[in-house]
């Protein structure tokens, strides 16, 4: 087999690896949402909890190298990178714990959201307390 060949064959490897990553998110984001609209305990529409799990996945990814820049707050934001750069590796290797690692991430987000009546407020808390739990996870 050729160099390219072999090539090819990491690539779509590699793709098949993140498509299973993204949609094992997907689904832990849905089934997080789905159970906590069923026991009551939120109502926000399906398109207000995407725009907050992309904006707190946004969150996550920016505060990482801001953190790695302060001595006191390297380790976190050091932490915070590997779990980004690395979330494939996770995933494959710790399928049920990144599962519930992001079930327990969004929850928090959502919950802090609609808790404190949404606003900028509620953003501001919603976004720091979901990297804060995402980070201590």
């Amino acid at each position: 087999m050729t160099a390219a060949k072999q090539d090819d064959g990491r690539h779509s490897g590699s793709a098949v690896s993140v498509v299973a990553v993204s949609c094992g998110i997907l689904l832990a984001g849905r089934l997080s949402l789905e159970t906590l609209m069923w026991m009551g305990c939120i109502s926000i529409s399906r398109k207000t909890a995407l725009t907050l799990a992309a904006l707190a996945s946004l969150s996550y990814v920016i505060c990482g190298p801001v953190l790695k820049k302060t001595p006191l707050t390297n380790r976190l934001g050091h932490l915070l990178v590997e779990r980004v750069l690395n979330a494939r590796q996770n995933w494959e290797l710790d399928t049920l714990r990144s599962f519930c690692e992001v079930s327990i991430w969004l929850l928090v987000v959502w919950s802090t959201y609609v808790g404190t009546d949404g606003g900028c407020f509620g953003l501001v808390a919603a976004l720091t307390l979901g990297t804060a739990a995402g980070a201590a996870l």
